[in-house]
Formats: C-alpha cells, structure tokens, sequence
C-alpha cells in the first residue's frame, strides 16, 4: 500500500481500519440473533479474526517499535 508510508496518520488509520473489522463482526453477530437465526459455524472463525485483530491493536498502541516507526507528521519535510 503505497498511500500508507511512516507517517503518524497511518497508525491511527490502521487502527480504525482494525476497529471497523470488528463492528461489522459485532453487528453481524447482533443481526443473526436479532432475526432469531442459528450462527453458521463458520462463524467460529470470523470471531478468531476479530480476536486478531484486537491483539494487532493491542500491539500497535503498546509497542516501542511501532511509536519509532510511525514519528513522522504531515508537516515534516522529507530529505
């Protein structure tokens, strides 16, 4: 992904990203029991992502790595 480069916004972007994966998953979830219908067993699976992608958020907001990675501002002039 080009767009995304090591500026601060990109962090904050993926992270969002992340979060809409698991609101859908949520809202999906709601609207199977909402409608009063059995949850497909493949289910299982899309809430094993959504558990991943909580660890990769827990990550990027916790790690030392990730805050010297993604320093850079909007205003910051490049070489």
């Amino acid at each position: 992904m080009l767009f995304i480069t090591k500026k601060k916004y990109a962090l904050y972007l993926i992270i969002t990203l992340e979060l809409l994966c698991i609101v859908v998953r949520i809202l999906t979830y709601t609207d199977f029991i909402s409608r009063g219908q059995t949850i497909p067993v493949s289910y299982n699976l899309s809430i094993l992502i959504g558990m991943i992608s909580l660890t990769w958020i827990t990550y990027f907001l916790r790690s030392k790595r990730v805050k010297e990675t993604f320093v850079k501002t909007d205003d910051m002039n490049l070489m």
